[in-house]
């Protein structure tokens, strides 16, 4: 989580990490607010069903998020 916590602050990005047992949440600030029927967080699983891959840090896109940036560079590292 320290990782997680830290890119979040580099970036300037409105959102927290918490950790509850084997999941992780990252919950975040949206930009526009709708029925709350999907709540503004993402968990990640861990725990027996996770195999550990991959294990090496990977560059994750979000294309959902270039329609909200100004600049595509400025999009999930893109």
């Amino acid at each position: 989580m320290p990782r997680l916590k830290h890119d979040l602050e580099q970036q300037g990005l409105p959102a927290t990490v918490r950790a509850e047992g084997d999941n992780v949440f990252i919950d975040y600030t949206p930009l526009a607010t709708g029925t709350g029927y999907v709540a503004p967080a993402v968990m990640l699983e861990f725990g027996a069903r996770s195999t550990g891959e991959p294990s090496e840090p990977r560059v994750i896109h979000c294309g959902a998020a270039a329609p909200y940036c100004e600049r595509a560079s400025d999009c999930c590292g893109a």
